[in-house]
């Protein structure tokens, strides 16, 4: 169903890819909205054990799209670092799955909370927490997953 990497000596581990999602802020979540478009937009995240946390409004353009299709990715590139021959080498990682929302009580507030702290500082993630009635949780659990390394 997901084709191999075509340039292999530029791929990454699975616990590359995972050290990179474990680490990093944000990431662009891309879905199908219900005229058959795709759209994209940057998210925060949350990584653990083979699922990607999301925060969200109960309601807009990027939830009626989750209803109508659960299918979705999300790439994230890491900030990189620049060599001695001047060559700047980033990390990316595209992860494939499916979006559900976190409907168990304690569970939606846990994630939250963990999304909030790794994200925010200690005040906005205290503010984020007052305001948990009016937010969404999603967890996509990855289904495939891969990632590359490239110098520029």
């Amino acid at each position: 169903m997901f084709p191999e990497m075509r340039r292999k000596r530029q791929q990454l581990s699975e616990e590359a890819c995972v050290q990179i999602l474990s680490e990093e802020a944000t990431g662009t979540l891309a879905v199908l909205d219900g005229d058959g478009y795709p759209y994209g937009f940057p998210m925060h995240f949350y990584y653990e054990d083979g699922s990607l946390y999301f925060h969200s409004a109960k309601q807009g353009h990027k939830i009626d799209a989750l209803r109508a299709h659960d299918r979705v990715s999300f790439s994230v590139v890491n900030s990189g670092y620049q060599d001695a021959q001047e060559f700047w080498n980033r990390s990316s990682v595209v992860a494939f799955g499916r979006i559900s929302v976190v409907e168990d009580g304690d569970a939606r507030m846990k994630r939250l909370r963990q999304l909030c702290e790794k994200n925010f500082s200690a005040e906005k993630t205290e503010a984020e927490l007052r305001g948990a009635p009016a937010v969404l949780v999603l967890r996509m659990e990855i289904e495939h997953m891969t990632g590359k390394t490239v110098r520029y």
